[in-house]
């Protein structure tokens, strides 16, 4: 993760949360690349006052219309991000750390290093779409229960910091009765304390 986030030709960060992983993770791709990351947020997103490191940060605004995003809404902000990416080609620096501290050497790989690392994210990518597809198949049929807990108990280990899918695996292990109702029961309870510790870090 951390390598994509450092030498993809491009990055879109949406920080309308606040996530402290989010936050983190732009920070990291502040610091390796000067120029082509883009910063959005919701319109609720100035509220409250931004944390003093990010409130010089250009940050795009979307605007919610209920529960999701408008359909002219949706229209406007994708003009609004293509003239934005119509800058990358002149390496307009967008990164506050290299702004200010401009002899900084931003990271770069041969080529050779970027398909290879281009080759291990799609891996990945193919491995977490595999259980991802097993997983919610044993759930639609509502067998092999045990079989999808163990498929998004995976997941979970390889997107420590994804929310759905230790959900799914606290539901999948409730569901399964394996080796009986009151250890499944257990077992499902503890995965759900995961969200909490996940929510507070």
């Amino acid at each position: 993760m951390y390598s994509l986030l450092i030498h993809a030709d491009l990055v879109i960060a949406d920080i309308s949360t606040l996530n402290p992983n989010a936050l983190y993770e732009l920070g990291i791709r502040h610091a390796a690349r000067p120029y082509s990351t883009i910063v959005i947020g919701e319109d609720g997103l100035f509220t409250n006052p931004l944390p003093f490191d990010i409130n010089h940060t250009s940050i795009h605004i979307y605007k919610h219309s209920g529960d999701d995003i408008g359909v002219d809404e949706s229209v406007r902000f994708k003009q609004k991000i293509k003239k934005v990416l119509d800058n990358f080609e002149m390496h307009i620096v967008d990164s506050p750390l290299h702004t200010f501290l401009n002899n900084i050497a931003p990271l770069e790989l041969n080529n050779e290093q970027k398909e290879e690392l281009m080759d291990l994210a799609f891996i990945k990518e193919k491995r977490i779409y595999d259980l991802t597809e097993k997983a919610r198949q044993c759930m639609v049929t509502n067998e092999y229960m045990y079989t999808a807990y163990t498929n998004w108990d995976e997941l979970r280990h390889i997107n420590p910091n994804e929310i759905f899918y230790v959900q799914q695996a606290a539901l999948a292990r409730y569901k399964s009765d394996f080796p009986n109702r009151r250890e499944a029961i257990e077992e499902a309870r503890q995965i759900i304390d995961e969200i909490s510790d996940l929510n507070d870090s």
